[in-house]
């Protein structure tokens, strides 16, 4: 601080306001502690929104492999199971292939 004002940086300021930049100043910033901060900070939030998407993803393959089903076993009509899973006809049925081939059917 005593540097800031011999060298005229902020020397109004420093001068007025001595007392308080110091208090300040003893509060030391630790730029490796924030960043390992920021860090867990943004690994929390990561690990959250990829939890989110995944249990997403999993409730949508649980309804095609349902309704995949339902279409095998005739309880349900191609055409009525693509609109429950809000697709053409022709994506459903490409979806029927992907979800039944992983079940085994």
């Amino acid at each position: 601080m005593t540097e800031c004002i011999r060298e005229n940086i902020l020397a109004d300021f420093l001068s007025r306001q001595r007392a308080e930049v110091k208090a300040m100043s003893i509060f030391e910033y630790d730029e490796a502690k924030e960043r390992k901060l920021l860090q867990e900070s943004y690994l929390e939030e990561g690990i959250e929104i990829g939890m989110e998407r995944g249990v997403q993803q999993g409730m949508e393959k649980g309804i095609l492999t349902t309704l995949t089903d339902m279409v095998r076993k005739r309880m349900i009509s191609l055409r009525d199971a693509a609109r429950q899973a809000g697709l053409s006809e022709d994506e459903f049925s490409k979806q029927m292939l992907r979800y039944g081939a992983k079940n085994g059917s």
